[in-house]
């Protein structure tokens, strides 16, 4: 378990781990100061989703791999977010009902036979 939070930076975060000991310990800082933000575990990766930084929402994404014990930057998203939740849906039998893709394409491909 990882908690990214720190009133002081929004930089810092610490983990827990059962197996390694009973205790907290510190992870590097993130690159990004940020609050409000989104975070998923997907490859054994902690994917540290948008934000709010002090005085606006961000775009940026990191993910933390728990076997380096270091932060990467990962491509931004197209819009700024704050006070978001993520999911991952791989490897559920109906998480294509709940892809916004899944929906958008079957709409657009019923608009265009319409028009034919």
């Amino acid at each position: 378990m990882t908690v990214v939070s720190d009133d002081r930076s929004f930089l810092q975060g610490e983990r827990f781990c059962p197996h390694r000991g009973s205790e907290w310990q510190e992870v590097t800082e993130m690159f990004s100061a940020r609050s409000n933000f989104a975070t998923v575990l997907l490859d054994d990766m902690i994917f540290v989703i948008g934000g709010f930084n002090g005085s606006t929402t961000i775009p940026h994404v990191e993910c933390y791999d728990g076997d380096t014990l270091e932060w990467y930057d990962a491509a931004p998203m197209n819009l700024t977010r704050s006070a978001l939740s993520a999911c991952v849906l791989v490897g559920l039998p109906n998480a294509r009902s709940f892809s916004y893709l899944a929906k958008a394409v079957p709409a657009a491909g019923a608009d265009q036979a319409n028009h034919s």
